[in-house]
């Protein structure tokens, strides 16, 4: 489960168990008010970062710049229609993660980020970014 907070509007997402690449997600719009008061209950540390949504030969690709204890960290994830969509890659896509334990949300709150030796283009300033879930 998790909480987002934007400032003006609260998700809140349960998120099912992983099949591969696939892992099923429902995201619901809860009040402000209300995500702030279940963030405060949340067990600490909490994950501190600010998503963006870069549009990139017609799909949206999630970019994660982490905060706190996981400042310079960047991920990126890409929204498939289905499993065998092909995809054109960015040129500031970097390493593979999605299956390296130690990119989950879960265990960089407890296990923040070091930077590793994986080199990593720099990512260009997109053409549409929207920090808004």
């Amino acid at each position: 489960m998790r909480v987002r907070h934007t400032g003006t509007r609260g998700f809140l997402t349960i998120r099912g168990t992983r099949d591969g690449l696939v892992r099923p997600e429902f995201v619901f719009e809860i009040p402000s008010r209300d995500a702030e008061q279940l963030l405060m209950m949340c067990p600490h540390p909490l994950l501190e970062k600010v998503r963006h949504e870069i549009f990139y030969a017609g799909n949206i690709w999630h970019v994660d710049e982490f905060a706190a204890e996981n400042t310079g960290l960047v991920l990126a994830e890409v929204e498939l229609h289905d499993l065998g969509q092909q995809v054109t890659l960015p040129d500031w896509i970097g390493a593979e993660v999605a299956f390296d334990e130690r990119y989950r949300n879960s265990r960089l709150a407890d296990f923040p980020w070091r930077p590793r030796t994986i080199a990593v283009p720099a990512v260009p300033q997109p053409g549409r970014i929207s920090s808004e879930y």
